[in-house]
């Protein structure tokens, strides 16, 4: 039962969605840490490192709340 739920909510919409906004802002993050050019602030920078953060801890929320749901469905 537990590897249903898993499954429920690896394919859940607002899960997946949640997860391309973290590659989203990863993408940013590496575009300007990686880029031959760095133009941004350190304070720039951790504001991207910070959005990703939160992007994932949404993420963490997001699967907890629909594992209630999911769970309560079951």
């Amino acid at each position: 039962m537990k590897q249903c739920i898993q499954i429920a909510l690896e394919n859940h919409p607002d899960v997946i969605v949640a997860q391309n906004e973290i590659m989203e802002a990863q993408l940013k993050y590496e575009e300007v840490t990686c880029g031959s050019v760095n133009d941004q602030s350190p304070y720039q920078i951790q504001k991207l490192k910070q959005e990703i953060d939160d992007k994932k801890s949404a993420l963490n929320l997001k699967n907890i709340n629909n594992y209630k749901c999911i769970y309560n469905l079951l």
